[in-house]
């Protein structure tokens, strides 16, 4: 489910007020108002949001290199994951992140706390490596 606009709006206020250099924002499965192909599937509006004049960079599978004091980091950023249930930013087989970006930008590796306990007995869920 979506946060109201009022909320939405409260965040990124909220975010813009931060006095960080940097300020990245990824999605994740439950922000259904960012994924316009979950809004367009399920007829909900998508959100509209002005991450720039916040301050904010926005990550849907893309990358972002940032300096701070210097020192220069490729960021890569992906809301996706495999396609279980009912939720944004899901793709029916592995998309691949950039080489420079696989640290800390994947689901969780397949057997590894990727249990699923809404059906009967257990499935995983995790990415294969």
């Amino acid at each position: 489910m979506a946060l109201p606009t009022s909320s939405r709006e409260s965040a990124l206020s909220w975010l813009a007020s931060l006095p960080h250099p940097v300020k990245i924002v990824i999605a994740g499965n439950h922000d259904s108002a960012l994924d316009s192909q979950f809004c367009d599937q399920e007829h909900l509006t998508k959100a509209q949001i002005d991450w720039s004049a916040a301050g904010v960079t926005y990550l849907q599978h893309a990358a972002t290199r940032v300096t701070v004091r210097g020192r220069s980091l490729t960021v890569f950023g992906s809301p996706y994951t495999p396609s279980f249930g009912c939720f944004a930013f899901q793709y029916p087989q592995p998309l691949s992140a950039p080489d420079h970006a696989r640290m800390g930008a994947r689901p969780s590796q397949h057997r590894h706390l990727d249990h699923a306990w809404t059906r009967p007995g257990t499935s995983t869920q995790g990415v294969q490596s």
